[in-house]
């Protein structure tokens, strides 16, 4: 049976909202979370499955970065790895740390671990660059699978069914391999409290970069980050475009995206005549119970409820959607519709 290497990146956690330094040479990364890379947590997934069907007999965990990386390390052990490997990497060399130096770096400890396959995340949620896989693949000029759904080993061979543009492509690759994980290849499992403790006390082995041989020279230099002009920025509890129109266009789009974009049927045309017809009738209905909700209390509206096509426990709170029990609904107050009877 044999060994495979699973690739664990640390990255700002997904949940977080990203601020850029003032100086726009990256973003701020002092006092926020981190958790693994969401791709990187299927990876270790696909890993842990291969091994509870006796395809593999150890799952290795491999990530580079200064200290705290050993948090994800540990991460990947509470579900199911069976130790880790640390590259010790920090200061100037991690901040330039790109797909090339980590693809040189899992290629030599695959050589060295005589490992037979590699399973990376497609791509990072911070940098996008969808690269690591196909370098690793062709440093150790290995067959590759990328954008996995779906993986089967048989005997020395894996067949791989991949996203592509067009649909599904299914490929059968010889061993030693690399793969990619994509999105819709497993749910990554929770870690449970047992597993967690169990993972303080499994090993993880610190390398530098110099004793497998990789040179972390950058070729690339980052001018600046920062955001694009005309990024829509968000207020309340709906996107505001940059030059959005003001009055009941602006509600009347955003209730058409939301419901466009909920489960269920969509809302019924327009029928009234206003300024946004293009728009749902939801969004002009909505926009109304606001304007007279915010009269009578003499201030922001506190909540009102859409009529639409849509289930009777959808409500809009504090312009925020959440779910709530039937009877626990405010009805809206000073509607047009509740005045036309």
């Amino acid at each position: 049976m044999a060994r495979v290497l699973v690739g664990v990146k640390r990255v700002i956690d997904y949940a977080v909202k990203i601020r850029v330094k003032p100086d726009r040479s990256g973003v701020v990364t002092d006092g926020v979370k981190h958790s693994m890379n969401p791709f990187c947590e299927i990876a270790v997934e696909e890993a842990v499955k291969l091994k509870e069907k006796k395809v593999i007999k150890e799952v290795v965990a491999v990530s580079c970065g200064p200290q705290q990386v050993q948090e994800t390390i540990r991460t990947a052990l509470a579900m199911g790895a069976d130790r880790g490997i640390h590259v010790e990497v920090s200061g100037k060399d991690y901040e330039a740390l790109g797909p090339l130096q980590v693809s040189k770096i899992m290629a030599a400890l695959a050589k060295k671990e005589e490992a037979k396959m590699v399973i990376l995340g497609k791509q990072a949620i911070d940098d996008d660059c969808n690269q690591t896989g196909q370098m690793t693949a062709a440093l150790l000029d290995w067959p590759q699978g990328t954008f996995a759904s779906e993986v089967t080993v048989e005997g020395e061979k894996v067949k791989v069914v991949r996203e592509i543009d067009g649909g599904l492509e299914t490929i059968k690759i010889n061993l030693p391999a690399v793969l990619t994980a994509d999105l819709r290849l497993n749910t990554p499992r929770y870690a449970t409290l047992p597993n967690i403790m169990k993972a303080k006390k499994k090993k993880i082995a610190n390398v530098k970069p110099g004793d497998l041989g990789v040179d972390l020279t950058s070729r690339v230099e980052v001018l600046q980050q920062g955001a694009p002009e005309g990024t829509e920025r968000r207020t309340g509890g709906w996107t505001e475009p940059r030059n959005s129109p003001p009055g009941p266009l602006k509600c009347a789009v955003f209730c058409y995206h939301f419901f466009r974009s909920a489960p269920g049927p969509r809302p019924p045309s327009c029928s009234r005549a206003h300024s946004s017809r293009s728009a749902c009738g939801v969004g002009f209905r909505l926009n109304t119970a606001l304007k007279n909700n915010a009269r009578q209390t003499g201030g922001r509206p506190q909540t009102c409820q859409a009529e639409s096509s849509r289930p009777p426990n959808l409500i809009l709170d504090n312009h925020t959607a959440r779910t709530r029990r039937p009877d626990a609904l405010i009805p809206a107050r000073g509607t047009r519709d509740s005045q036309e009877g």
